[in-house]
């Protein structure tokens, strides 16, 4: 069972360095190891990064590849979408696990998913995500979307509770393996250029018959830095907010159902157009202002005919 590692990185070494150690101690190793360095640097940048990540995979058996633009045909400034599924199209091995750069796991983290995962067949895989090491589920999949507007019900929590029911229908791209060939009929949008990229690409794996598993007890420990209300909702900044807004739209457009559409484009996108202006005045600070032109900017190109 060959098996790639992918994983993008915007080079950030107080996040890197522990990932690399995570990987570095692991008893079962892929086969190859692949970092996506993306956005725009200087060839010293790049040669320091990529001597920082070989040294810290020096013990391992797996071969280490690093690509940016100035080795490959990959072109920065595309956006996520672009860069996971650029990404994708490196895999050579029979199966892939793409990892981002902000979580560190056990170490026999990769022979206990692939145990479990053999005990499969050509599923979407991912552990429970955990916050760091607090113990805290942050995500076990997401099992339903809400009818009036595209928002993602995890539903997995309940006033606290855990409920692993039902099928889970979107997954965010955190920490995912799956077959290659599979991952490469489906792919990443890359019209996504900021966020919603990870949901889009795996409500199309469920739409096209394929199971997504979360794992009942294999975590890893998601190191992301504590954010704000504006931050988990993907309105934190106004490039960012133009294409949360943008983006739900094209979502909702693409994948759901027409009485889903008939709702969404004849009430709720109003309403949680709404809500993003009163989230970003509330909270936005000094931005608010930019935040709010940002919101309706996105939301009103999408529907004057824009096309990437």
């Amino acid at each position: 069972m060959k098996r790639d590692l992918l994983i993008p990185t915007a080079w950030d070494l107080d996040r890197l360095k522990p990932l690399l150690e995570s990987v570095a101690g692991q008893t079962t190793t892929p086969d190859r190891v692949v970092f996506l360095i993306h956005g725009s640097r200087d060839a010293e940048a790049l040669e320091l990064i990529e001597e920082i990540i070989r040294e810290g995979l020096s013990d391992i058996s797996s071969t280490i590849e690093v690509v940016h633009h100035h080795n490959s045909d990959y072109q920065p400034g595309q956006g996520v979408g672009y860069d996971r599924d650029w990404l994708v199209r490196q895999a050579t091995s029979e199966y892939l696990y793409m990892i981002d750069d902000d979580n560190v796991f056990d170490e026999t983290f990769f022979g206990s998913c692939l145990a479990e995962y053999m005990e499969l067949s050509d599923v979407l895989r991912s552990p429970l995500i955990e916050y760091r090491r607090s113990g805290e589920i942050q995500s076990a999949g997401i099992r339903s979307m809400h009818r009036w507007m595209p928002i993602y019900l995890p539903s997995n929590f309940l006033f606290g509770w855990l409920l692993p029911t039902g099928e889970v229908k979107m997954i965010g791209a955190n920490s995912l393996l799956w077959p290659t060939t599979l991952f490469q009929s489906i792919w990443f949008d890359p019209q996504y250029i900021s966020c919603l990229e990870d949901v889009d690409f795996s409500y199309r794996v469920y739409l096209s018959g394929m199971q997504i598993v979360v794992s009942d007890h294999i975590s890893i420990h998601h190191m992301e830095r504590q954010k704000s209300l504006l931050e988990k909702k993907f309105l934190w900044s106004p490039d960012i907010a133009f294409e949360r807004s943008r983006n739900r739209i094209t979502f909702c457009k693409k994948n759901a159902t027409l009485w889903q559409k008939i709702q969404y484009f004849g009430i709720g996108v109003r309403g949680q157009t709404w809500w993003f202006i009163y989230l970003v005045l509330r909270y936005g600070g000094k931005q608010r202002w930019r935040l709010v032109r940002a919101v309706v900017g996105g939301t009103v190109e999408w529907f004057i005919g824009w096309q990437r």
